[in-house]
């Protein structure tokens, strides 16, 4: 019973790991599309990213139905 327990447990760490990998090759794709799109946003995202109001705005528009979408995938 305790190795079931275990191994159940790995099974969900490795498919939620996977999930969490997926989901942020998907967001970093729509960022390089939404800088594209965009060419006043910088490409670099790090902490110390100064974005205008206007394309923080324009960023949250852009990626909603994306993030609701994750939002949705997780258990």
């Amino acid at each position: 019973m305790a190795n079931e327990q275990l191994s159940q447990k790995s099974l969900d760490t490795s498919r939620l790991t996977g999930l969490y990998r997926k989901q942020a090759n998907e967001l970093s794709e729509l960022y390089t599309n939404f800088v594209t799109e965009n060419p006043g946003v910088s490409a670099r995202i790090n902490d110390d990213l100064d974005l205008t109001t206007e394309q923080i705005t324009a960023w949250e528009v852009y990626s909603a139905n994306l993030l609701a979408f994750h939002e949705a995938e997780r258990p």
